[in-house]
């Protein structure tokens, strides 16, 4: 489908595309497009969403738990998405997550970088029982929020499938950078 470079650092993440995202800001969204699996009448989460700015497209994708590609496409719309790993029954949808289309329209004000704390615990330890009921945790590259003016959308890594929301999560295990 798509040959899609994952990153897994914020300060590679950021180096690399901090100077791309920067000039979304100040752009109207003109529209959204993500697979659609017509056999389960359901987004397909494993592939990329695309969120068209100016006519320029931002391709946002995630991948096991810490690996996120954002990079600029021309893909074209009309052409079946082709994934190489199963075989889905599969088309590209406009403004078809709600999310999504309701921020079709809007100026982007801010762009923000996610991290995720994720943490284990170890319940059971034979080798070294001491660290028995303790907690890791680890930051990890998550997404991207967009501000807009009268809106939000979140982009993020939903345990290896990507994950949209519009509602802001303010928790301790989520840092947040500004594009500047």
């Amino acid at each position: 489908m798509l040959n899609l470079e994952y990153i897994t650092d914020l300060n590679e993440f950021l180096q690399e595309k901090e100077k791309f995202l920067k000039s979304f800001i100040g752009r109207k969204l003109n529209e959204s497009w993500i697979v659609w699996d017509l056999e389960d009448n359901e987004w397909f989460k494993d592939c990329p969403v695309v969120l068209v700015f100016d006519d320029i497209q931002l391709i946002f994708c995630t991948n096991k738990l810490e690996e996120l590609s954002v990079t600029e496409g021309t893909i074209n719309f009309e052409n079946k998405p082709i994934i190489d790993w199963a075989e889905f029954d599969l088309e590209w949808r406009k403004d078809a997550i709600p999310e999504l289309g309701n921020c079709v329209g809007l100026t982007l004000e801010n762009i923000y970088v996610l991290e995720y704390e994720f943490s284990t615990t170890i319940i059971e330890s034979k080798e070294q029982p001491n660290l028995e009921g303790s907690t890791k945790g680890e930051w990890l590259l998550n997404g991207l929020e967009f501000k807009f003016i009268d809106g939000f959308i979140s982009l993020f890594n939903a345990l290896d499938e990507n994950g949209i929301s519009s509602k802001k999560e303010d928790t301790s295990d989520l840092r947040r950078y500004q594009v500047t």
